[in-house]
């Protein structure tokens, strides 16, 4: 699960990841994942009629082990749109 914010409304997605494997070793960590968006949780405005109300996602999480005392800067994460274009990724995780 991970808290969503779009359009200024918070709301819960649920999201399912695996570990790409041929992308992952001992210093990283690639997860593959997918999600499904309503429009109207977010209480974003009405599709077109030839569009549907959900919105899937696709998304990919990379991980690098920092062995430093000082760790780089986060970087923001992008979401693919499988009907638009990518847009940034607003929110944060919860749980695993």
């Amino acid at each position: 699960m991970a808290t969503l914010t779009a359009s200024g409304t918070p709301a819960l997605v649920d999201l399912y990841f695996e570990v790409d494997p041929e992308s992952s070793d001992h210093d990283r960590l690639v997860l593959r994942g997918r999600g499904v968006l309503d429009r109207r949780t977010f209480g974003i405005g009405k599709p077109p009629s030839t569009r549907s109300p959900r919105v899937r996602l696709d998304l990919e999480l990379r991980a690098t082990r920092v062995t430093r005392t000082s760790l780089p800067e986060p970087q923001s994460g992008r979401v693919k749109n499988s009907a638009t274009s990518s847009g940034p990724v607003v929110g944060s995780s919860s749980g695993s």
